[in-house]
């Protein structure tokens, strides 16, 4: 794990076991999903808070924090306790959580069957019956009004419970999604880490060059 200094990448002292795979902040602490684990990193140092799962994602809502793994399903953490959290009409939806995302008092959870919307109250599925191109998601943006999903095969926008593919973004598995302003980047498998503006699409980093290829799925 690194984190920027002084223009440049330092690396940080604290030694996580496992492969770091989800990073958030809650409260004064960055909190760490590896594949051992979540871990919080404070100035008082780095402590483990969930051993024996692989934490997959990470989100904090208005009062808790979400914690998404591969295998045991999703767990809810208010800073003392946890709960694990599942759908009475089949608890292993939840078992693999790919993203998390929460924005306007709704969490956005991807799995492999699909995106699950919670507002609070009621849970809202969201699969290739409603239009999704692809059951498994791999990243969400919910940094707006309008949701930004991914999957292996195409990004598409989610508002007013509607789904919308986006323009030239079709038939590329995207691996993830962060929104800039009016901009969309999205890191593929094959067609490099891309930018879109408007209608107009343009390749940051060019996978087929080796220098650059770990680069092209990029995380948020």
């Amino acid at each position: 794990m690194y984190q920027v200094a002084d223009a440049g990448l330092a690396p940080v002292e604290d030694e996580v076991p496992g492969q770091i795979n989800a990073l958030c902040s809650y409260g004064p602490s960055l909190m760490i999903g590896s594949t051992e684990g979540l871990f919080a990193r404070s100035i008082l140092g780095c402590v483990s808070l969930l051993e024996d799962v692989e934490v997959t994602a990470l989100v904090a809502d208005n009062d808790g924090l979400w914690i998404g793994t591969d295998g045991q399903g999703v767990y809810r953490w208010d800073g003392e306790e946890y709960s694990q959290r599942y759908l009475a009409r089949d608890s292993s939806l939840f078992n693999h959580v790919t993203a998390l995302a929460f924005n306007h008092n709704h969490l956005y959870l991807g799995t492999v069957n699909g995106m699950f919307v919670f507002d609070g109250g009621r849970w809202e599925t969201v699969s290739t019956e409603q239009g999704l191109p692809n059951d498994v998601i791999t990243s969400i943006d919910a940094a707006g009004w309008v949701v930004y999903v991914g999957t292996p095969d195409g990004m598409v926008s989610w508002f007013n419970q509607e789904i919308n593919p986006v323009a030239r973004m079709e038939g590329r598995t995207i691996t993830s999604i962060c929104r800039a302003g009016s901009r969309i980047i999205a890191g593929t498998d094959e067609h490099g880490l891309v930018i879109k503006t408007g209608p107009a699409i343009k390749t940051l980093v060019e996978p087929w060059k080796n220098e650059a290829a770990e680069l092209a799925s990029t995380t948020q």
